[in-house]
């Protein structure tokens, strides 16, 4: 640490005296650039006066003959100059071991030994020029003081010396810098090395410390352990001086528990509240309706009748067994759309409602059976009804009727007939019947076409009511955007389990689509003994 912050201390001072050298050299004062290379003369071990003359002396070639000062002096130059190239070359062939080519410190030697072999070149050649002085001839020194005579003057002789000094000890500096930054840099990698090892031993110490202290306290565990002995083999060294006496003589003994009568009413009494709670779980996990008042305020739309589950007696004469209004007139079955009937005719002039989309929440809840009988009792009472079938996809009005399925819906939508072709009149004749019609490749998209709107705006101006059978609301979307095209919605929804979350995403997707639900028929109320008015 003391000489890696002295090597630091050094570095920064020659960088101090570089930068103050710099800016003396650029500020060009003849003062501050006198007194730089004094210092720079003092360094090199020569005082400047007898330096600068010496060197001018000898390279003008005053006088007859060169002393011997100043011979030596010349020599004394070759060497320091000599010595800090070899140093340089010496430090440039270490580096170039570690480093790469065109590494910052490697262009910097390289510049540093350009320069001090020039200097070199020219002090040897100064060098020669003093010895070939010592024995000229007196043409030879005659020579010599015309080239003085004619040559530079002593200013320009002076500046170029105190350049030439600045060069090498600006030099010499570099070199000091550099070696000092790598001693630096040798010395940080120490450091870290002995931070590292400084570390590792403090962990040691400190887990030295906590084996320690858990030595501690592991010893005062066992001494109080020791002493709780110590207090046992008292009491047990004098357990013979107690004296015991019989307060009692035992008796015969008697039964206490288990007892027969309090478990058999714990088991019945927990048993009961367990059946209990089983029976409520399961009652609320059916999501079935069990009230019509529970059907109002999930759905918000009233209950307007309740069907019972269609009993076939045999084979009928003409149509469809499951039209029981045409064939079983004073059955349950037929009254049950006769209150239908009634409710549905009073909503209708209270509303203005005509055209009425019979759909269900769920395949098998009998929509498309209640649209047929809800047409036939209501040609019953003396209405011209138009029944059409717009489940594209299963499409059973025809069959219940026993026609032929084309040509139909489909047909008139793709423009193969005409309304006139695909209207049936049935053996009432207030009755008439729109099949499905051919199969359709994208049901889903006829169902938006601007006919079938023009065909039951139409209907609803001709007939007392329009009654469509769509598919059911959960699998598909056609019946949302039938349910916009007229007046009102029935959904038939059937008791079972789970008609409570699918009767309400029904409600929610008609009257999203701008649907109007206006009522509700419960279908097959006989098949659940649980849903009771």
């Amino acid at each position: 640490m003391l000489e890696q912050r002295r090597d630091e201390t050094t570095l920064q001072d020659i960088l101090d005296r570089l930068a103050a050298d710099s800016r003396a050299i650029e500020s060009k004062d003849q003062n501050q650039i006198k007194v730089v290379a004094i210092e720079a003369l003092k360094f090199m071990g020569m005082e400047y006066e007898q330096r600068l003359e010496s060197s001018i002396k000898s390279e003008v070639g005053v006088g007859t003959q060169a002393s011997i000062y100043e011979l030596r002096d010349a020599e004394t130059r070759v060497n320091l100059i000599s010595d800090r190239y070899f140093m340089l070359l010496t430090e440039r062939q270490r580096l170039g071991k570690v480093r790469v080519g065109g590494h910052p410190q490697l262009q910097q030697l390289d510049d540093q030994l350009g320069f001090l072999k020039n200097e070199l070149t020219r002090a040897e050649a100064m060098r020669e020029q003093f010895r070939m002085a010592g024995i000229g001839t007196k043409a030879e020194i005659d020579e010599a003081k015309t080239l003085a005579e004619n040559g530079p003057t002593w200013e320009e002789q002076k500046r170029e010396t105190e350049r030439q000094s600045i060069g090498l000890y600006v030099t010499q500096m570099e070199a000091d810098a550099m070696r000092l930054n790598n001693a630096i840099e040798r010395r940080e990698v120490e450091l870290a090395s002995v931070r590292t090892s400084a570390s590792k031993i403090s962990g040691d110490v400190v887990e030295l410390n906590i084996l320690q202290k858990q030595i501690e306290e592991k010893r005062d565990s066992v001494r109080v352990i020791l002493d709780r002995l110590s207090e046992i083999n008292v009491l047990s060294s004098n357990y013979n001086m107690v004296k015991v006496r019989v307060l009692d003589s035992p008796g015969p003994g008697s039964k206490i528990a288990p007892s027969l009568p309090k478990s058999v009413g714990y088991g019945v009494l927990i048993a009961s509240r367990i059946g209990a709670g089983l029976a409520l779980l399961i009652d609320r996990a059916d999501l079935a309706f069990r009230k019509p008042h529970e059907i109002f305020e999930r759905l918000g739309a009233p209950v307007m009748g309740k069907i019972p589950r269609v009993r076939v007696a045999g084979k009928q004469s003409s149509g469809s067994p499951n039209l029981i209004s045409a064939h079983q007139s004073n059955s349950s079955f037929t009254e049950s759309f006769r209150g239908i009937r009634t409710a549905l005719f009073y909503a209708a002039g209270r509303e203005d409602i005509r055209s009425i989309l019979c759909t269900s929440p769920s395949p098998g809840d009998g929509k498309s059976t209640t649209a047929c009988n809800l047409s036939l009792s209501m040609i019953q009472a003396g209405k011209r009804v138009l029944l059409v079938d717009a489940d594209m996809r299963r499409p059973r009005v025809h069959q219940y009727f026993g026609e032929k399925i084309g040509p139909g819906l489909i047909d008139y939508l793709n423009g193969d007939s005409s309304l006139e072709e695909i209207v049936r009149p049935m053996t009432n004749e207030n009755l008439f019947v729109i099949t499905a019609g051919s199969r359709a490749k994208h049901p889903g998209e006829m169902v938006g076409h601007p006919k079938l709107a023009e065909l039951l705006s139409e209907a609803r101006e001709h007939y007392d009511f329009v009654i469509v059978d769509s598919p059911p609301v959960m699998p598909v979307a056609d019946p949302c955007v039938l349910g916009s095209l007229v007046d009102g919605i029935l959904l038939v929804v059937r008791i079972r389990k789970g008609v409570k979350v699918t009767s309400q995403k029904s409600r929610e997707s008609l009257t999203r689509a701008g649907g109007k639900l206006v009522g509700v028929l419960v279908n097959g109320v006989d098949e659940n003994p649980h849903y009771c008015e």
